[in-house]
């Protein structure tokens, strides 16, 4: 993913832990969400932390939730005060299509 490069230097290998990575169709937190919960269900996972931005930590536990079938923790990653106010800008329209019409997996 271009902007990436410690994401990007995961997915090339090297990581002493194991490291899954993958393009979610469609490309939004819904996606990842559809796509995490057939991954957990094919390896017999119960559990899943979803790492991501702190503005962004609410819906995607709750996107996640819906999608998953196990235990769903969400953990908010530090990002500098520029990324937090355009993140939280764009973050507050998509919680309120999440809590109203988007309301499925």
């Amino acid at each position: 993913m271009p902007g990436w490069p410690v994401a990007n230097r995961l997915c090339r290998g090297g990581a002493t832990f194991r490291v899954v990575c993958f393009h979610p169709s469609p490309y939004s937190t819904r996606g990842e969400a559809r796509f995490v919960a057939r991954l957990m269900k094919r390896r017999g996972w119960k559990r899943v932390v979803v790492v991501t931005s702190r503005y962004h930590v609410v819906r995607a536990r709750m996107d996640f939730r819906r999608c998953v079938h196990g235990n769903v923790k969400g953990v908010g990653a530090s990002t500098s005060l520029g990324q937090w106010i355009a993140g939280a800008i764009q973050e507050w329209p998509k919680l309120a299509y999440a809590l109203t019409l988007g309301r499925s997996c």
